[in-house]
């Protein structure tokens, strides 16, 4: 048996071009069973046997349930525990936060840091991607990686690169995905 709950006396917003606002809903099983007024929604109820409870609004705003399209539920979890770089204005900006965080952990120096969200584009002193060079400022012995906030460019530093097996020689492997300085 359907329970029904009348959410009454609303400002109820619809998503509904046809009906874009309404005062009341009846809700059962979880779903909409009924959005428009009140009567209509008393002549809904009495149709299927009654409500077995009645919640009043008092004119508060109630939408629709909200879907988020494009969560990364993993990487916002791990996100959470990573260094916050949104905005950042400047390299030496990314680097201070960069060596704060690093001191002040309590974890073994074998554990990756990594920090994201910055944007080379907001920099004030030089618009260009961190390099190995920069994070080694940082530290050359904990593996480092800063994602841009886009999240399709990261970079990476010395401690990190020799992990991963990457280097002069098996750069070139990877094609265009790993951005070479001067020195290969």
């Amino acid at each position: 048996m359907t329970v029904y709950t009348l959410y009454k006396n609303g400002n109820i917003h619809t998503m509904d071009h046809d009906m874009p606002k309404a005062d009341s809903v009846v809700v059962g099983d979880g779903r909409f069973a009924y959005v428009g007024t009140e009567n209509g929604a008393r002549a809904f109820a009495h149709e299927k046997g009654g409500f077995d409870k009645e919640v009043d609004l008092g004119g508060r705003l109630l939408l629709p349930g909200f879907n988020d399209s494009h969560l990364h539920l993993l990487h916002f979890a791990k996100g959470m525990a990573n260094v916050n770089l949104v905005g950042v204005k400047s390299m030496a900006e990314l680097k201070a936060r960069m060596k704060k965080a690093l001191a002040g952990r309590k974890t073994g120096d074998n554990e990756w840091l990594v920090g994201e969200g910055w944007n080379h584009d907001y920099f004030e002193d030089e618009k260009r991607f961190p390099n190995y060079r920069d994070l080694d400022e940082i530290s050359d012995n904990v593996p480092i990686m800063v994602m841009r906030a886009c999240f399709h460019i990261g970079a990476l530093n010395s401690a990190a690169l020799k992990i991963i097996g990457i280097n002069k020689e098996t750069a070139p492997s990877f094609g265009e995905l790993i951005g070479v300085l001067e020195n290969g």
